[in-house]
């Protein structure tokens, strides 16, 4: 399992115990540190978790294509 990977599981995991009003915030702080962690192509992969990744990572480092996860929305 690639380092991406596991950051995609734990971020799904963790979101479950985030309400939807802070969830973009969240969003924000966790793609902000990840960025130190992952690289660019890595960091638009988990843009494609969910709407929130996307708009974080959007934010961040501009339009790109995203790699959608099949469980998005």
């Amino acid at each position: 399992m690639s380092d991406v990977e596991v950051v995609i599981d734990a971020y799904k995991i963790l979101k479950e115990y985030i309400p939807a009003k802070d969830r973009q915030l969240a969003s924000d702080h966790f793609v902000e540190d990840m960025q130190e962690i992952l690289d660019e192509q890595d960091l638009f992969k988990l843009g494609g978790v969910d709407k929130y990744l996307k708009a974080s990572v959007k934010d961040l480092l501009g339009e790109e294509d995203f790699e959608l996860d099949e469980e998005e929305y």
